[in-house]
């Protein structure tokens, strides 16, 4: 199994501990959990656009080293 492979089932393994289940819908999930994180942030004050633009950048740098 690539890092990458391993990087998709451990999101995968915790969209479905979190209580969303990726085998029915995987987009579905995908967007349920993200406006969740976006929830959370607003909560807690934290600039959600700012980290997902560093936590894309973090993708893009390990994407191509994989």
């Amino acid at each position: 199994m690539t890092e990458k492979q391993e990087r998709a089932f451990k999101a995968r393994k915790m969209l479905a501990k979190a209580g969303y289940d990726p085998t029915e819908c995987a987009e579905t999930a995908l967007r349920d959990v993200l406006a969740d994180l976006r929830h959370y942030a607003d909560l807690h004050f934290i600039d959600f656009a700012k980290q997902d633009r560093i936590a894309y950048d973090n993708y893009s740098a390990e994407f191509q080293s994989l």
